[in-house]
């Protein structure tokens, strides 16, 4: 049952395509094969042949080949020595669906289909699409390639019905999925809206993301990174495939996802992905820096250790949240420590710390928003309007410099009424002017049930020339 040829084609060691034709030069079989069908490191560097598995589905493409398992490694002329029925009574389904043109989109199944139904009328797309064409690929048998008529909208979500899709043994089904044709990121629509940089022990680091915008964008090529000698540096790829961010989502990303999870109660299963790598957060201080695909700064978080609530001794394993996720994010007063309530982590959720800000706004008034404390009698003093309409709520009120240092505390655990005015001169702990510059007003307010309000402000100390 073995024949010798006079002259035999060479084939490569790595793939090469085999073709079966008949007189007629008609194609009767064909294989493309590749090395790795041998899944088997010690066998596929030569003397070990390729063996179908059910010469009946031959239609099953690389699933049905395998390393032979034959002493002599291989059974030219006999049975195949991994011989067997490949019985399969699941219907085929949609692996993924991948946009790679404004006009195109690549479908993988989960196994090798028959593609006889791959004409248009089985194809049903909502919002409705004109397909100019479909490709299967026969080198996979898995892969079906359509082209259309018209580009894609930009954020919109198609939903593509297959009709009749079955695989090699004709189990039939329909199938539907999904696809998205991204947007293009600007600077301001994706954000850092969580950092933490000091763990506990044993602990490992998080950043977390928000996508300010009504786009889809896809992370595809971006980086984080952090900065070495005032330059964007130790870049590290954070997504080599399409991913899609939809319009206000939050995402967060971590070397050890199971570290996260068991950590932190707070911690949002779906929006935690765990990344190869990424940069180092230096406890102290550091920055954080997300890029696009092409090395463009989208947004950084310059961080350090006094950001943090000055109420909490211990900040280690607390991270750094925005107070809203739509504030700058380079400006200091945007951010807080992570409540205690929400166990001092919130990575992928809607931040413990995080604020109606109209709200809030409505309940602090703070006139005028720059002092000049020279004794003219003009502006010399700055009010703190407080508001509640729950009396018995507790309020700290303290003053920061821009470095985040604590230089004025004019309440603590105070009880207020329901409107209560503060006022600043302009004074330090010590009752000494402080210099001209930029401060930060730190507002707290504990309600009797418990419920937290924070805010921060910024307030000029000038002088009158």
């Amino acid at each position: 049952n073995t024949l010798g040829l006079k002259v035999m084609p060479s084939l490569n060691n790595s793939d090469d395509d085999i073709k079966l034709l008949n007189p007629k030069f008609e194609l009767i079989e064909e294989v493309k094969y590749k090395q790795s069908w041998y899944n088997n490191s010690l066998k596929d560097d030569g003397g070990y042949s390729l063996e179908v598995i059910d010469p009946q589905n031959i239609c099953l493409g690389k699933n049905n080949w395998t390393v032979s398992t034959s002493s002599v490694g291989g059974t030219p002329g006999v049975v195949n020595s991994v011989y067997n029925i490949l019985k399969d009574s699941i219907p085929p389904s949609i692996k993924d669906i991948i946009v790679i043109k404004e006009n195109q989109i690549k479908i993988i199944f989960n196994e090798v289909v028959d593609s006889s139904v791959f004409i248009s009328a089985n194809f049903l797309i909502n919002p409705s699409l004109t397909i100019k064409s479909l490709v299967w690929q026969r080198d996979s048998l898995d892969l079906l390639i359509i082209q259309f008529e018209s580009s894609l909208a930009k954020n919109t979500e198609y939903q593509i019905q297959i009709l009749n899709l079955k695989d090699c043994p004709g189990n039939k089904t329909n199938v539907i999925g999904s696809f998205i044709l991204a947007d293009e990121a600007q600077s301001g629509d994706i954000l850092i809206n969580e950092l933490l940089f000091n763990p506990y022990p044993f602990g490992t680091d998080f950043i977390e993301i928000y996508n300010n915008s009504n786009k889809v964008i896809d992370l595809k090529g971006w980086k984080c990174a952090n900065l070495k000698n005032d330059t964007v540096a130790n870049k590290s790829v954070i997504f080599s495939s399409t991913f899609l961010l939809k319009p206000y989502e939050y995402l967060a990303l971590t070397e050890d996802r199971q570290n996260i999870l068991n950590t932190y109660v707070k911690s949002h299963p779906d929006r935690l992905i765990e990344v190869k790598t990424l940069p180092t957060f230096y406890d102290d201080q550091g920055s954080a820096i997300f890029l696009n695909s092409n090395d463009i700064i989208i947004d950084r978080f310059d961080y350090s250790q006094t950001m943090h609530s000055p109420f909490i001794n211990n900040k280690q394993g607390v991270s750094l949240e925005k107070i809203n996720p739509t504030m700058a994010t380079l400006n200091i007063s945007s951010w807080t420590s992570a409540s205690r309530e929400a166990g001092y982590a919130t990575p992928g959720y809607v931040n413990s710390q995080n604020l109606n800000l109209t709200a809030l706004e409505d309940l602090v008034e703070i006139t005028p928003n720059l002092i000049t404390p020279n004794q003219d009698g003009d502006n010399d003093v700055m009010i703190i309007r407080l508001k509640t309409d729950k009396p018995g709520s507790l309020r700290n009120i303290q003053i920061f410099d821009i470095t985040g240092r604590a230089i004025k505390h004019l309440e603590r655990n105070n009880y207020s009424s329901t409107a209560t005015s503060i006022q600043w001169d302009g004074s330090d702990d010590s009752n000494k002017l402080v210099p001209i510059g930029h401060y930060i007003i730190w507002i707290e307010m504990v309600d009797s049930e418990g419920n937290i309000n924070h805010l921060k402000k910024k307030v000029v100390v000038g002088d009158r020339f």
